[in-house]
C-alpha cells in the first residue's frame, strides 16, 4: 500500500509539473518587441486616465486583469499590452491528503530533480496569505528560466477550497525580473473564490450561505 501511495504522489506531481510547462508550449515566448504595437501618446498632465480591469472568472475562481490584455486561445493567460509578457492562471488542481507545505516541497524537488528549469530559486517554505475575499491560503513564489523565456510562478494552496493554484508570469530572459513579479502580484492579490457562495460541501468545509463555516477537521468532527 505504501508503494501505491508513493506511486500515486510522485505521478500526481509529473501531471502537475506538466500542466504548468504545457503553458510554456501553448503560449511560447513572448513576441519581440518589434512585433509589439507602439504605445499610445501619453494623457497631458492633470488628465491621466485611471487603469480599467475586467475581471476573468473560471473554475470556481474570479481574478482581475487590464481590460486591453488579450487572452491566449484555449488558456487562461494573457497578452501585456504594449509589453512582450504574459500572465494569468496556468493550474488548477485539487490539494487532496496533502499539506500545502509538503505539497510544495515535493514540487520544488520535482523541478530540481529534473532540471526543467536553469537556475531555479524558490522560496523555503510557504507563507500565510489571504485572498481578496477573505480565504485563508498558502503562497509561495519561484524562478526560474527556461531556454530563453523567464518564468515566474506564485504557488497558491487553499486547503479550505481544496485547491492548488498556479500563477505564471512569463518573459523574455532579458527581462526584469522585479517588474514582472509586481504585475503577477497585483494580478493575484485580486483573486476571489466562486465556490461556496451558497451552502455546499467544498474541500474541508461546508460553506453556509450566511457566510459562516463549518470546517472537518482531522478527527472527522466539525
Amino acid at each position: 500500500m505504501k508503494n501505491q501511495m508513493m506511486f500515486f504522489k510522485k505521478t500526481w506531481f509529473l501531471v502537475l509539473a506538466l500542466l504548468l510547462m504545457l503553458c510554456l508550449s501553448a503560449c511560447g515566448a513572448p513576441a519581440d518587441e518589434s512585433s509589439v504595437p507602439p504605445e499610445e501618446d501619453e494623457p497631458a498632465a492633470g488628465q491621466q486616465e485611471e487603469p480599467s480591469y475586467t475581471t476573468h472568472s473560471t473554475q470556481g475562481v474570479a481574478f482581475q486583469v487590464p481590460a486591453d490584455w488579450t487572452q491566449a486561445e484555449g488558456t487562461e493567460l494573457f497578452y501585456a499590452t504594449g509589453r512582450p509578457e504574459v500572465y494569468g492562471l496556468n493550474g488548477v488542481s485539487p490539494l487532496g491528503s496533502y499539506e500545502p507545505q509538503e505539497f510544495y516541497k515535493a514540487l520544488v524537488e520535482h523541478y530540481e530533480e529534473t532540471n526543467q528549469f536553469s537556475d531555479l530559486q524558490a522560496a523555503e517554505s510557504m507563507s500565510s496569505w489571504q485572498s481578496s475575499d477573505g480565504v485563508e491560503c498558502w503562497t509561495a513564489d519561484f524562478t526560474g528560466y527556461q531556454d530563453s523565456i523567464l518564468y515566474c510562478a506564485k504557488l497558491i494552496a487553499v486547503p479550505q477550497k481544496n485547491l492548488v493554484l498556479t500563477f505564471c508570469g512569463q518573459a523574455n530572459a532579458e527581462a526584469e525580473g522585479d517588474q514582472v513579479w509586481e504585475a503577477l502580484n497585483a494580478l493575484c492579490e485580486s483573486l476571489t473564490f466562486e465556490i461556496g457562495t451558497a451552502d455546499e460541501i467544498t474541500g474541508t468545509t461546508f460553506l453556509c450561505g450566511d457566510g459562516s463555516h463549518l470546517c472537518l477537521q482531522d478527527g472527522g468532527d466539525f
